[in-house]
């Protein structure tokens, strides 16, 4: 037995892992006492991707010999392969305390302990390995990835430039060095990284996709587009690159072409989140709903929604509630103020509706919808409900079409004594009165593209003095009516700290009814015009937000707004002309300048 052993043991060591595998367990079915050969098989399965079997052979290996150091690493890699951190974990420690000594454990359960997200564990056994190997290029790597997890990005930043001094071809740093700098904003420099990469080895793919996330960052589209193009040239099935591509075509206006690069990434790998949630916003925008409601709610898998989830049932669309329907904000304020025109039909179908909204948004809600929800703060904790919902979720849930759209406006009421207040602060002057809003939340990923700022504006502001112009803007931005000197022009009313501003929408709510007109960039504020009924412009990038359609001046959802979209990327100087010329036709009473 012995002699066909070694011949089994020289087969394994030789690459011929059939033979040796069916000679191994032979073996261990006439001797299941053997230890050693337990472990042989156990260590070949896991070196044939049949880590959950090896497992089993594992454990029982050093349930026959306690002291098996070797069997308990080997268990460590198989339970870590399956997922299994905490086992590979204790796996690892046992080896330890065994006796095992290769850097391979130490190095293994730094990045088990870090999977758990036990990152202060994980760098003690990173820097132990470092001491048994000090310089060592892998382990520096795994380093820099924990510090990178850890929010230290300039420390991971000198790791990895570390570790490439002692490995300068290996190309996982250049590519973690470059997520690096990404994070940390120095994107020309991540792009050079990237580059480098690609010396190295022209037809790596992941360098290539990388390259195009940063060309999309850095506003340079179809160099984008072309990075993805060569990313999928050198992997055809990589969803992630063909998921990006999607994301450069839609930006584009190339809908037909994004949906099909979507198709495609998801044709690969269906449970692809970001790609499936971008073909939802782009049959929305194409005004199919009935294949874009459930696409879009996808949302809930990406990176910065993982955390969004209550207690108890998702509402499944039915009005047959043992108790309150929680309707939970989600995204941004003009999320929840578009999808809350749903409240009255839910109560209609006799469902008791609790919203649980943004403070800022409490009163306003609290007073439009009285007697047919109650509100309550996110901040508070909810009562008890038999079913939630996300509130974006409210069209998927009821089916809305383009044609069943609901707009019935006004749905928001302002509150009546601010509403007197402003009128009494605006009075005097009888021309007629714009509001302006020029920036949303600047930390929006996309505030860059929608928003014109005040600079292409000027010239419409100043060619129309016969107009009194008003400033909704909120801080920051309202810094660029001083260096740009329109001081003069715009009667500044976005200072948080005047009372009869405050902080909320409430009084924003109460100023828009004592206006003429609102000229506003796709902001929570247009949002909040439409559910008031008030007469808004909005000024529209070329890639604009779902829910503003393709290429029409109206949209459903608010039938007292109007759109005036880009007709190429950032061509808001061509906005702000047309406009000018709107403005004109809209107040031909008054003087032109």
């Amino acid at each position: 037995m012995n002699d066909q052993l070694a011949t089994a043991f020289q087969w394994h060591q030789t690459g011929r892992l059939i033979e040796a595998e069916a000679v191994y367990r032979s073996v261990a079915d006439r001797a299941p006492e053997r230890a050693d050969v337990r472990f042989l098989l156990g260590v070949l399965l896991v070196q044939t991707g049949r880590a959950g079997e090896a497992e089993a052979f594992l454990t029982r290996v050093l349930a026959l010999s306690p002291g098996h150091a070797d069997a308990a690493y080997n268990l460590g890699v198989a339970r870590q392969a399956i997922g299994n951190f905490r086992g590979a974990v204790a796996a690892y420690r046992l080896a330890l305390r065994l006796g095992a000594s290769y850097l391979d454990v130490r190095l293994n359960l730094g990045a088990a302990l870090q999977e758990m997200g036990q990152f202060a564990e994980g760098e003690i056994a990173y820097m132990e390995a470092l001491a048994q190997k000090p310089g060592d290029p892998g382990i520096l790597g795994n380093l820099a990835q924990l510090l990178r997890a850890t929010g230290r990005q300039e420390e991971a930043l000198a790791a990895f430039d570390v570790a490439l001094s002692g490995a300068p071809t290996r190309l996982d740093l250049h590519l973690g060095r470059a997520s690096v700098l990404k994070e940390l904003g120095r994107l020309e420099e991540a792009l050079a990284a990237l580059d480098g990469a690609l010396r190295i080895d022209p037809k790596c793919a992941e360098a290539h996709n990388n390259r195009g996330v940063l060309l999309n960052d850095l506003g340079r589209f179809d160099l984008a587009g072309d990075a993805f193009r060569e990313a999928l040239a050198c992997k055809p099935a990589y969803a992630e690159a063909a998921g990006n591509l999607g994301n450069v075509l839609l930006g584009a206006g190339r809908l037909d072409e994004a949906l099909k690069a979507y198709d495609q990434a998801l044709d690969q790998k269906p449970e692809l989140a970001t790609a499936r949630f971008n073909r939802g916003f782009a049959r929305l925008l194409c005004g199919d709903y009935a294949g874009g409601w459930p696409d879009w709610e996808a949302r809930f898998g990406l990176a910065d929604m993982q955390g969004f989830h209550l207690d108890g049932p998702v509402w499944d669309g039915l009005p047959n509630l043992s108790g309150p329907l929680l309707v939970q904000a989600e995204q941004g304020f003009g999320d929840t103020i578009h999808f809350l025109r749903y409240i009255p039909l839910l109560a209609a179908a006799g469902i008791q509706v609790i919203v649980r909204c943004q403070d800022s948004l409490v009163p306003l809600i609290r007073r439009s919808f009285e007697g047919q929800a109650e509100v309550i703060s996110q901040s508070d904790p909810a009562p008890a409900y038999a079913a939630w919902v996300a509130v974006a979720s409210l069209g998927h849930k009821l089916g809305t079409r383009l044609e069943t759209i609901p707009a019935a406006i006004p749905y928001l009421i302002p509150d009546a004594e601010r509403e007197a207040a402003w009128a009494k602060r605006l009075s005097g002057a009888q021309k007629p009165k714009l509001g302006l809003v020029w920036r949303g939340n600047p930390g929006f990923k996309g505030e860059a593209r929608r928003a014109p700022g005040l600079t292409p504006l000027k010239r419409m502001i100043l060619d129309n003095p016969q107009l009194r112009w008003l400033s909704l803007q909120r801080d920051p931005a309202r810094q660029e009516l001083l260096s740009l000197g329109l001081g003069g022009q715009l009667d500044d009313l976005g200072d948080s700290d005047d009372p009869l501003v405050g902080q909320g929408f409430d009084s924003t709510a109460a100023l828009l009814k004592n206006i003429d007109l609102l000229i506003c960039s796709d902001t929570a504020v247009a949002h909040l015009a439409g559910a008031l009924g008030v007469e808004c412009w909005v000024m529209l990038s070329s890639a604009p937000d779902w829910r503003w359609g393709r290429a029409s001046d109206r949209t459903p959802w608010y039938p007292t707004l109007k759109l005036f979209r880009q007709h190429a990327p950032e061509d808001w100087a061509g906005v702000a002309d047309r406009l000018d010329i709107a403005i004109r036709a809209r107040f031909p009473d008054s003087p032109a300048p």
